[in-house]
């Protein structure tokens, strides 16, 4: 018996990670969460309560209708995603495997998509992370791809993400959870101790 809570959903700028999802893995079957800074409006419950409180959540409806809001919405910017848990360990089973036949060229972290304000950068776009790490590996990349998308099924964005620190910014690649792996940030210098490491390496 799945004893797991339905969805959890955060209200909170940051918490669609793949170091947070993983640690939640056991505790609830999805996760509902921003990768990036949400605004003070917060989540548009009024808009996306319906799709919340149904017996099944229609995550895509949820994904869908918060963006429709927040591309109207005086400031414009939001992302969202909902992770399936239940795929995590298999995803991390996958990027230890990864992990242990590519390395990333220090120079080659400029170019993955940012997910923040912060210098260094704490947060990055995890399937773009994953695209600079084994990008000349077809086959490699197809499998990760299509494991990710069942990871994150559902997720949207405006053009542009808010930051409080450097203000809008371009979503070019956006798989709807971020990383800290790259990560030079002296604040994510506890990311080796983290479950997620420990998983993949």
């Amino acid at each position: 018996m799945d004893l797991r809570i339905i969805y959890i959903l955060f209200d909170d700028c940051y918490m669609s990670s793949l170091e947070a999802a993983y640690d939640l893995r056991h505790v609830t079957r999805h996760l509902i969460a921003c990768p990036t800074e949400i605004m003070v409006y917060g989540m548009p419950y009024s808009h996306i309560g319906e799709y919340l409180l149904a017996e099944n959540p229609d995550y895509s409806a949820i994904c869908q209708t918060f963006y429709q809001f927040y591309s109207s919405y005086t400031y414009p910017y939001g992302t969202i995603a909902v992770t399936d848990c239940s795929r995590l360990d298999e995803l991390a089973l996958l990027m230890k495997d990864i992990h242990s036949r590519y390395s990333l060229d220090d120079s080659q972290t400029a170019s993955i998509q940012r997910m923040d304000g912060y210098s260094p950068v704490i947060f990055y776009d995890f399937g773009d992370y994953v695209r600079a790490l084994c990008g000349n590996d077809a086959e490699q990349l197809t499998q990760f791809e299509t494991l990710l998308e069942q990871v994150v099924p559902y997720k949207a964005h405006t053009e542009k993400y808010f930051t409080a620190a450097r203000g809008p910014l371009p979503i070019e690649h956006y798989s709807g959870i971020t990383t800290s792996a790259p990560s030079t940030n002296s604040l994510a210098s506890s990311y080796s101790q983290t479950s997620w490491y420990l998983a993949t390496h």
